[in-house]
């Protein structure tokens, strides 16, 4: 397994924020901000794991 560098866990806990923030910061009964937290926070975090597993 690759060790992950300083960016790629911050990013990870980032998105990680944003997935969780409607529940947090309490918006969780606009569906259509929800769902935006929702995709952008996993996007966010796919898109750094495949950085993280792709280098060589």
């Amino acid at each position: 397994m690759k060790k992950f560098e300083w960016n790629h866990w911050l990013m990870i806990v980032l998105g990680g924020w944003i997935v969780l923030s409607p529940w947090m910061l309490g918006f969780y009964e606009l569906n259509l901000a929800v769902w935006n937290a929702l995709l952008v926070g996993c996007v966010i975090i796919l898109a750094t794991l495949w950085d993280a597993f792709s280098r060589e």
